[in-house]
């Protein structure tokens, strides 16, 4: 039972950082388009927040009350999967 937690966090963990470059690269070629093809440019707003476990005790923080909504329903979520791994595991 444990190796396959530890393969499927080993997995998970490649996957992340394998959509990281992703994002990346799709940044890059978009901004190279959009410098080709010289837009106009647009107002955006770019929204970001987290959280930070320590612990049982966690820190949420955001740019915008929708991001800390999710946050914190996030955090809830990742609480109680805690919680039922250390109980049952």
């Amino acid at each position: 039972m444990w190796d396959f937690l530890i393969l499927l966090g080993i997995i998970i963990t490649f996957i992340g950082v394998g959509i990281i470059f992703l994002g990346i690269a799709l940044k890059t070629v978009e901004k190279q388009e959009r410098d080709t093809e010289k837009k106009e440019v647009r107002n955006t707003k770019t929204k970001g927040g987290g959280v930070i476990l320590i612990g049982p005790i966690p820190i949420i923080f955001g740019t915008d009350r929708s991001i800390v909504i999710i946050a914190i329903i996030g955090a809830i979520i990742l609480i109680v999967l805690s919680i039922i791994f250390f109980i049952y595991l």
